[in-house]
């Protein structure tokens, strides 16, 4: 069964490949299935300010993004996009994704400013030495630099999602396959998955979520349910009328254990049988 899911995994990535008519690029990615990823130990993973002590191995599925120093760093970043897509891909249930971007730059002025303008609170990396790079032996194309990792940190799916909605449909599949997805939502809509980035251990803090009615009836919330004591939410009304939006504060208490961390609140109306489902996830230092 896994050998077939592999199978599938490449011959949809090469069609999109195979759409450029590059024979040569087609030939690097089906070499790169496969190939284990190494992370060197010397670099500094970081979110925004907050050193981590982060290994990138042993989740389900982990998506590195390397961006060298060639043209402009910051322009290929694409934080606001990749917000969105982690934020989607980080929301399936029983699957645990991760993410770390690493960057050829000695830039650090301004990577500093973007990732703080963009509220990007995910893992990066500076490495202006191309350590990864060169542990790597990573092709010259840069569209062949963003990578999809199994749990043995193992090349399943190679393209930038952030650039390429086609790509991301092929993550997505990976990632969605046995998993329970978030999608059917009764007409409103929150925010699949919320990042609060890095925290210390057990502390508690507050993010606040909007949840928007889009429908034309009122929704009635019957019930929010966490998925653990670590996770309060606090809502003052349980109505929501049609176009309107309602605020909730959802009180987190982070793990005592060092890592990234995951929990989720359901929301149930009366309406409807479905409920919405917020994902919070961050890091604990």
């Amino acid at each position: 069964m896994i050998k077939y899911i592999v199978r599938i995994i490449i011959i949809m990535c090469c069609s999109l490949v195979s759409c450029n008519g590059i024979r040569e690029q087609q030939e690097t990615f089906v070499s790169l299935i496969g190939q284990e990823i190494h992370v060197p130990s010397n670099l500094d993973v970081r979110i925004q300010q907050a050193v981590l002590d982060y290994i990138p191995r042993g989740r389900d599925y982990t998506m590195i993004a390397y961006i060298d120093s060639s043209g402009c760093t910051s322009c290929r970043m694409k934080l606001p996009i990749w917000n969105s897509v982690i934020n989607e891909l980080k929301s399936y249930e029983n699957v645990d994704v991760d993410f770390i971007m690493i960057l050829n730059t000695t830039e650090k002025r301004e990577i500093d400013y973007m990732l703080k303008r963009d509220s990007f609170l995910y893992p990066v990396v500076l490495d202006p030495d191309g350590s990864f790079r060169d542990e790597n032996l990573l092709p010259k194309d840069n569209s062949l630099h963003t990578f999809l990792l199994d749990c043995e940190n193992k090349i399943v799916a190679v393209g930038n999602p952030a650039f390429n909605p086609k790509i991301r449909d092929v993550y997505r599949k990976i990632i969605s396959s046995g998993a329970k997805s978030m999608d059917a939502r009764p007409g409103l809509y929150c925010e699949a998955s919320v990042p609060i980035g890095v925290v210390c251990a057990e502390d508690t803090i507050e993010q606040i979520v909007s949840l928007q009615n889009k429908g034309d009836r009122i929704m009635t919330i019957r019930e929010i349910i966490p998925s653990s004591n670590s996770l309060n939410v606090v809502w003052k009304d349980d109505t929501i009328a049609p176009y309107d939006d309602l605020t909730m504060i959802l009180q987190i208490t982070s793990d005592s254990r060092q890592g990234s961390f995951v929990s989720y609140a359901d929301i149930f109306y009366n309406e409807c049988d479905i409920p919405d489902r917020i994902a919070i996830n961050g890091y604990t230092k």
